[in-house]
């Protein structure tokens, strides 16, 4: 059975506020599991600078779709913030991957 229009953006809404929620609490865990122990610390983690510096991004884009516009401001956002959402995640998900990557190179190494 096909879907209606309205229903298939309905549930394309419900999934983007899905993935920004998710991401904002994965991006919020990652700021506290990798910041530093002190101010003072000079040696921060790569991917605490990268959750503090795209958490601003998600929580604007969290609050902007999720908790302030009308349905009608967030069927005309929506398509870009899509696109900006995935590029985040995808930022993470390399990054990841490159870490995980070059730990395996220096177990290699050793």
């Amino acid at each position: 059975m096909k879907k209606s229009k309205a229903r298939k953006g309905e549930e394309d809404k419900r999934e983007l506020c899905q993935r920004i929620s998710k991401f904002h609490s994965y991006l919020r865990e990652m700021k506290t599991k990798y910041a530093p122990k002190s101010v003072e610390d000079s040696d921060w983690s790569p991917l605490f600078k990268l959750a503090v510096d795209d958490f601003e991004t998600v929580d604007y884009y969290y609050e902007l779709f999720i908790l302030e516009s009308t349905e009608e401001e967030q069927k005309k956002i929506y398509e870009e913030l899509k696109k900006e959402i995935e590029t985040i995640e995808r930022r993470h998900f390399n990054y990841r991957i490159a870490e995980g990557e070059q730990r395996v190179a220096e177990k290699r190494a050793v």
